[in-house]
């Protein structure tokens, strides 16, 4: 029934109740009378208290002529009715009002007709009613176009769907009728007119594939799906404006075979001119001057014209009078088109705000953890101005903690320039016990014991049972604490681990650390054990410095025969003693999932004992995001490079080795590695030098990012690992893989990878396929 039919019923309604109980004089001065009865009437197959779930009329209680019309309304909008009425008589007990309905016919059945590519059950899936339900027009019409694009989808460009209305009308049963029409598969998929980008840059803005295809035959053949190509075109268009091709225009056209069961598609686009920054203006700024400002951003006179560059710099300027306390400071930017050919002008308009200080920090939601344990990651206080950057930081260092499902932190009050920080919490869980098992193409089979509380206490014990029973012993310093046991087949470990990011509640940080582990080499066990102490300390500017050391028994034993020589100089027990510096700067986005920043690490450690050697290592990871997709999926680029030396004579188990995940895919485990000097023998016994690069594109293919997220992944991975550095020995190998992150376990990605050496050496160990848990790039 449409509105306006709702809205006149409604209004008549109204005018009956308001006439029924205007009745005389003595009626407006009386008090409402009650409801003595609610009835209704004209169901049949419903029964009376079906209806009466959606009317909130009730006995007993004042009449209330704009609630009953609010129940007719509530009636028809629950699909079920035809129509409904109400009406109301007067009595001596009171008010009865009546509702008469008359019932939507129910559905007896749902088919399919003409429906070969496609099975009924994927079909009726779509459907948004099933039998016995109301018969409601809107939803079969509904679902008669969800048909429509579920075979466009499967690549059915002139498919026809009705409904059989006889029917419908004579039985309510609903019958889509199909003529499928060919099947058309994408052959391939060219660009014309693209004179600023390869094929390869702009086939990562689109979803259209052409599959895959041997000898002609489809393998894994594409779709044609006009749909995606509409949203296509849009995405190559966002694309060229983006880049300052403002007036970029894109189409397309496609091809049909003979058979009329292939097509070529082809985007046809008009590039224009590419526009370049004329002028960079800014309008309404008094605390900068235009000099000032000019020097923070990225763009400049002659620069491209690319809305990257726009947003970076709109949200350079917000944070720049945000660290000064305008945190009401707003930025908008625009575009001035001059008459010259190509030229654009960037025009940024400012409205300063005033200047607010901080008055109070409060924290909320924290039922667990201490308020310490927040406090030390905000960095703005009381008295001081209000740093929109700095708060951004904090909720970033709140929510990598792992601590909390949400964080929030947002300036209250109204007190001239004073705003007072609320920071609003959602804890989450933070212990985790976990039995189970695992396999992994490094490790082999292995089990998995553990418990870990990463909001820990270590002098929270228990003051009553009650602490135990609702999780407050041991819990809310903010520490971390595990507890793992992992018996495997080639690989057995337990350890204890426990940590102090902000001792007495300085930027100082504490670690403990006990293990011993045994692992199946090829020719030899090596088991280690001992324990790792370690003190750091936050710089400004995102720079960490630690110094550890560690005390350690290693035992090498069981050689097979023909072992190497240089095992067998180095078996037997050892004591050795570390003590190793660490210098940090992580300026990425996100601890566990970079997108964006860099991180750099360099460490030396000196070891005595037994042994000694010192030995330096370097890492450099950078990672950009190239687009983000409608739903915040990003595609994102990494690269990194690793440099090690050793200095002095190490044994064979404190060599650098290389291959593997983390490592260069597509070589085994400690498959790259200086091998043995004995005669015939072609084991690994680990190099003094190692140097790696490498580069890794990861963008999405299924999943959202808080559900679980599945991404594909395409890797460079190169270097080597020899006594000396050399070019001889260099490596490189290519490869996909699939990256699953479970959102559950962290995040905690799994990933599955197919690497293929295009250059390697004769001795080298490789592997097609790798698996992993975990970060390893």
């Amino acid at each position: 029934m449409g509105h306006g039919m709702v809205s006149l019923q409604r209004r008549i309604l109204l005018l009956a109740f308001v006439l029924l109980s205007a009745s005389g004089p003595a009626a407006a001065q009386a008090d409402p009378p009650n409801v003595a009865a609610v009835r209704v009437t004209g169901n049949e197959r419903l029964s009376d208290e079906a209806v009466l779930i959606y009317i909130r009329t009730r006995p007993g209680e004042s009449y209330d002529a704009q609630l009953i019309a609010d129940d007719v309304d509530e009636l028809l909008a629950s699909g079920r009715f035809l129509s409904a009425k109400a009406s109301a008589a007067k009595t001596d007990e009171g008010m009865i009002v009546t509702f008469n309905v008359i019932e939507l016919p129910i559905i007896t059945g749902i088919s399919f007709e003409g429906n070969e590519t496609i099975s009924s059950g994927t079909l009726e899936g779509d459907l948004a009613f099933g039998i016995s339900d109301p018969l409601n027009r809107f939803y079969i019409e509904t679902g008669k176009r969800a048909i429509a694009s579920r075979y466009r989808e499967a690549g059915h460009h002139d498919v026809k769907v009705t409904i059989d209305e006889s029917a419908l009308d004579n039985d309510n049963e609903v019958i889509y009728r199909i003529v499928e029409g060919p099947r058309i598969y994408l052959r391939k998929i060219n660009f014309q007119g693209n004179e600023s980008f390869g094929r390869l840059r702009l086939g990562t803005k689109i979803r259209s594939g052409s599959g895959l295809w041997l000898w002609g035959l489809p393998i894994a053949p594409g779709k044609l799906n006009i749909e995606q190509i509409q949203h296509d075109i849009q995405s190559l268009r966002d694309f060229y404006v983006g880049k300052g091709f403002l007036e970029a225009k894109v189409d397309h056209v496609f091809d049909l075979s003979q058979n009329g069961k292939r097509a070529t598609l082809t985007f046809v686009i008009d590039e224009g001119p590419r526009y370049r920054v004329n002028e960079v203006i800014f309008e309404g700024n008094a605390l900068f001057t235009d000099s000032e400002l000019a020097g923070r951003i990225l763009l400049s006179s002659g620069k491209f014209c690319e809305l990257e560059l726009r947003r970076l710099d709109t949200e350079t300027l917000s944070d720049t009078y945000g660290e000064l306390g305008y945190i009401d400071a707003y930025v908008a930017e625009r575009i001035r088109y001059r008459s010259e050919l190509g030229l654009v002008d960037v025009i940024f308009s400012i409205e300063e705000g005033i200047q607010y200080h901080v008055g109070k920090v409060l924290v909320r939601g924290n039922k667990y953890t201490q308020d310490r344990v927040v406090r030390n990651r905000i960095f703005v206080f009381p008295d001081q101005l209000y740093n929109t950057v700095a708060i951004e930081d904090s909720r970033r260092q709140l929510s990598e903690t792992r601590l909390f499902e949400l964080v929030e932190i947002s300036p209250v009050g109204r007190d001239g320039n004073v705003r007072d920080v609320i920071v609003r919490l959602e804890e989450t869980l933070t212990s985790r016990f976990m039995v189970g098992a695992g396999v992994s193409t490094r490790d082999g089979l292995i089990g998995n014991i553990s418990y870990s509380q990463s909001n820990f206490d270590i002098m929270g014990w228990p003051r009553s049972w009650d602490d135990v029973l609702n999780g407050r012993a041991f819990r809310g310093a903010g520490q971390s604490f595990s507890l793992d046991a992992k018996p495997g087949t080639e690989l057995s470990e337990f350890s204890v681990d426990w940590y102090e990011p902000y001792l007495l509640d300085m930027p100082y940080s504490l670690g403990l650390k006990t293990f011993w582990f045994t692992r199946e080499r090829d020719d030899y066990d090596e088991t280690r054990f001992g324990e790792i102490v370690s003190l750091g300390h936050r710089f400004p500017n995102r720079w960490y410095g630690e110094v550890s050391g560690r005390v350690e028994g290693i035992d090498v034993h069981n050689l097979d025969v023909g072992v190497p020589s240089e095992v067998i100089a180095d078996s037997g027990k050892h004591f050795i003693v570390g003590a190793k510096g660490t210098l940090v700067r992580d300026r990425t986005d996100s601890r566990w999932t970079p997108s964006s920043g860099d991180r750099f690490n360099l460490s030396y450690e000196q070891v005595m004992g037994d042994f000694g050697f010192g030995r330096v290592r370097a890492d450099y990871k950078r990672h950009h995001t190239l687009h983000i997709d409608p739903i915040g999926r990003k595609h994102v680029l990494s690269w990194r490079i690793s440099v090690g030396q050793i200095f002095g004579n190490a044994p064979v188990f404190e060599k650098f080795y290389g291959g593997g995940l983390g490592s260069i895919r597509g070589f085994e485990y400690r498959g790259i590695s200086p091998r043995s000097i004995d005669p015939g023998n072609n084991d690994p016994v680990g190099g003094d030098s190692l140097f790696m690069a490498g580069a890794e594109y990861v963008f999405p293919l299924a999943g959202m990012p808080r559900e679980g997220q599945v991404d594909g992944v395409i890797f460079l991975d190169t270097g080597t690992v020899d006594n000396s550095f050399s070019l001889g020995s260099y490596r490189v190998s290519v490869g996909v893989g699939i990256r699953w992150t479970v959102s559950l376990l962290g995040p905690l990605p799994i990933s599955l990878n197919i690497g293929i050496p295009l250059s390697s050496k004769d001795e080298d160990d490789t592997e097609l396929l790798s698996f992993s848990l975990g970060v390893n790039f």
